[in-house]
């Protein structure tokens, strides 16, 4: 079983809802620091739920987009509609 915490909850909805983000919009949203962004984003990819991708245009810049197994488990805890 793979155990998830509220704050990852929180990422795989944001992105469920709004698409491909950067590391700091998601910090913004979620008003949590760029460390603690970090963390959550590493054990969603450890699950496989995200993958983080560099922008091929600006390659400072960090994509974060929902896998395929990402937005299952996001529709399996909000629901299709976002809840």
């Amino acid at each position: 079983i793979k155990l998830i915490d509220t704050v990852e909850q929180f990422v795989l909805r944001e992105l469920s809802l709004k698409g491909t983000q950067t590391p700091s919009q998601l910090a913004t949203a979620l008003q949590a620091s760029s460390g603690r962004i970090s963390t959550v984003l590493s054990s969603l990819e450890k699950k496989g739920w995200i993958t983080r991708d560099i922008d091929s245009s600006d390659r400072r810049i960090i994509r974060v987009s929902l896998t395929d197994s990402g937005r299952e488990e996001s529709h399996r805890m909000i629901g299709p509609r976002g809840g």
